[in-house]
């Protein structure tokens, strides 16, 4: 299967289609080494830290599809989110992922392009 990306817009309908698409690329990418997978971890201030570069991630987002997991507490489920968009302006960079079970795009961001964003 070739995977269809979608290019989200603000006010975009999540269905339930588009999110089987996402997951079937993710599945058929986790099997062949075309994902990347970002971890997010918890800092002391209680944001959340990717273990990949701003530009790991953008650069990878080109050809794969980006994913960033966080476990609440070891032995819990797994929380995936897609990453959606990097972008740069006025000295910050910046990384969008989507929570799939808050429904929430969260943004993190870092100083420099080989900066681990936070959140």
């Amino acid at each position: 299967m070739n995977y269809t990306k979608n290019t989200w817009k603000s006010g975009d309908t999540v269905t339930s289609a588009k999110l089987n698409n996402m997951e079937e690329g993710i599945a058929a990418a986790s099997g062949g080494g075309g994902a990347l997978v970002v971890n997010l971890s918890i800092d002391g201030d209680d944001k959340f830290v990717m273990d990949k570069t701003w530009k790991e991630i953008r650069d990878a987002m080109a050809t794969q599809v980006v994913v960033a997991d966080f476990y609440v507490e070891e032995g819990q489920d797994l929380n995936r989110h897609l990453v959606v968009e990097t972008a740069y302006a006025q000295g910050t960079y910046a990384v969008a992922i989507f929570s799939f079970s808050t429904q929430v795009k969260i943004i993190l961001t870092t100083d420099n392009e080989n900066g681990y964003p936070v959140g």
